[in-house]
């Protein structure tokens, strides 16, 4: 009978009620993670948009096969 009360155990911890401050807290920091994303993203995309605009071939830093 132990696999029942350790059922009855994760139940009880994953229906525990979760207080307003940590879940403030995971919206912040979720919403500052996805923020770092997109100050990441922007400029290499950017980059990528101006390279397809001004062609490949146009690079100098890039090999000769390209």
């Amino acid at each position: 009978m132990a696999t029942s009360n350790s059922a009855n155990l994760v139940t009880e911890i994953a229906a525990a009620p979760v207080s307003f401050r940590r879940r403030a807290m995971n919206a912040l920091v979720t919403g500052a993670a996805a923020g770092a994303v997109l100050l990441v993203l922007l400029p290499l995309g950017a980059i990528f948009v101006y390279l397809v605009y001004k062609g490949f071939g146009s690079s100098r830093a890039l090999p000769t096969f390209f």
